[in-house]
């Protein structure tokens, strides 16, 4: 009001709310970019002066948070974000940790012994397969094969192993 004699006092503190687009996988990594966009209340409302919500990426300065932002940048990132209302109240820092990896893995699948002569194993064989992603790499050897297995039967157990490493 334009009254010198009356003041407000505000200690309630605006609460943040984040929206990641799409929603964080259970491996905590994205195959793609991410999206985020933020949001903010605060009471008493003031429509004049609603909150703001800032955000910081990894160990960059803070920002405004503002429409929807791209996270592009492939790696581990920490994204933090807090509300702050016209009376400098603002709410604990929250965090969320992801990673992203665009890069397809690499896989390679290597047998302890070359077949015979005809292409084929007559024994047991082992075989190591190593997958090689942007993050980190996996070493899995497989169980024994079984003999009389031609080297081009294994494409479908690779893939299924494949899927169960990068899934664990």
């Amino acid at each position: 009001t334009g009254d010198p004699d009356v003041f407000w006092y505000d200690a309630t503190l605006p609460v943040s709310s984040m929206t990641v687009t799409p929603t964080l996988p259970a491996t905590g990594w994205y195959t793609d970019s991410v999206k985020a966009s933020f949001a903010a209340t605060d009471q008493p409302v003031d429509p004049a002066y609603p909150p703001t919500v800032y955000y910081q990426l990894d160990s960059g300065g803070w920002n405004t948070a503002s429409g929807v932002l791209t996270f592009a940048a492939e790696g581990s990132h920490k994204l933090q974000y807090q509300a702050r209302d016209k009376a400098s109240n603002a709410e604990q820092v929250k965090e969320l940790t992801f990673g992203i990896d665009k890069t397809a893995p690499i896989v390679t699948m290597q047998a302890d012994r070359a077949p015979n002569a005809t292409n084929w194993y007559t024994a047991a064989v082992t075989f190591t397969l190593l997958v090689v992603t942007a993050r980190r790499a996996v070493t899995a050897p497989l169980p024994p094969w079984r003999p009389a297995l031609r080297r081009r039967a294994l494409a479908p157990l690779a893939a299924a192993l494949l899927a169960t490493t990068l899934l664990a």
